[in-house]
């Protein structure tokens, strides 16, 4: 039987046989192959990244984001060896640690103790390291800059699970612990069904990652104020989605901000792999309660994201 993370990786290796035209993106580059299984004692499971068949593989035209990417450059990956905790300092076990360039996945699982070690030994597109599986865990990427790598407690976040909530739906609100999610009347929310095919997975979610200075899956340089993980990754909103976060950072009242989210996808239709980008101007609500994006602008996409004054 397959695990939903594994449902991906079968698509992957599949796809390829049905139709090798859809073995690639438009810009060039591959997509993300999905968690990947555990790897077992036979190493990291090794998938090539493929188109997806939910989420950008299914929605209008008019919701493709921008497209990013298409000169990455190959970088060598010996062995990277990390330890993952969550916001409270317990181990995140037994959840997805991949290496993954835009060309290729190798997919290992954190084992009780939050541990992990994936073999590369190989060259990859534009390579990252991600870890938290978008499930259980939020899911934050690290670039790599090629050789042996080693991570002491980096911090992820346990979303909250959910027995049920109201699904997304034109017009209506979702909420979930400080942000609320809104559909315009006229707008959709599209799944990526292939990440998320069980319906109890495709509940909104967030959790607060914890702003360390020395996190590296985060621009120390864009001094974000607040950060959190979201599920489920990858939802689409056409046209894009109003999002209040309750003002925790205790930013002034009336303060311009900007969202940026991180590109976690390597088929990069919303943000380049790996890296951060603005999707969303943004204020602080005139009584300080909460921040919120700005009309006519909103959330194209969902994605770990981060809040920084403007």
């Amino acid at each position: 039987m397959f695990s939903t993370l594994d449902r991906k990786v079968l698509f992957a290796l599949v796809l390829p046989f049905a139709s090798l035209a859809c073995s690639s993106g438009a810009d060039g580059t591959g997509g993300d192959g999905g968690a990947g299984g555990t790897g077992g004692t036979g190493g990291a499971t090794t998938t090539s990244v493929t188109e997806g068949g939910g989420g950008s593989g299914g929605k209008p035209e008019k919701c493709d984001g921008p497209g990013y990417g298409g000169d990455e450059k190959d970088v060598t990956v010996g062995t990277l060896k990390a330890n993952i905790i969550d916001q409270n300092g317990m181990p995140a076990v037994q959840t997805a640690a991949q290496v993954c360039g835009t060309d290729i996945c190798l997919a290992e699982v954190t084992n009780n103790a939050g541990s992990v070690t994936v073999v590369a030994n190989q060259s990859l597109k534009k390579p990252a390291f991600k870890y938290g599986d978008g499930y259980v865990y939020a899911k934050v990427a690290i670039l790599l800059d090629g050789g042996d790598a080693t991570f002491t407690d980096l911090i992820t976040a346990k979303l909250p699970i959910v027995d049920f909530s109201d699904p997304f739906a034109s017009g209506e609100s979702v909420t979930s612990g400080d942000v609320t999610i809104e559909i315009p009347p006229e707008g959709e929310a599209i799944i990526d069904e292939l990440l998320y095919p069980e319906t109890a997975d495709q509940v909104f979610r967030t959790a607060v990652l914890p702003l360390s200075t020395n996190d590296p899956g985060v621009d120390a340089s864009l001094d974000f104020k607040a950060f959190y993980g979201a599920a489920p990754l990858e939802t689409v909103f056409c046209p894009p989605a109003k999002v209040r976060v309750a003002n925790k950072a205790g930013l002034e009242a009336g303060a311009a901000v900007e969202f940026w989210i991180q590109g976690l996808d390597a088929l990069q239709h919303w943000a380049p792999y790996g890296e951060w980008v603005k999707i969303s101007d943004g204020a602080v609500s005139d009584d300080g309660t909460e921040i919120v994006t700005a009309d006519g602008q909103g959330f194209p996409v969902l994605s770990t994201f981060a809040i920084r004054l403007k």
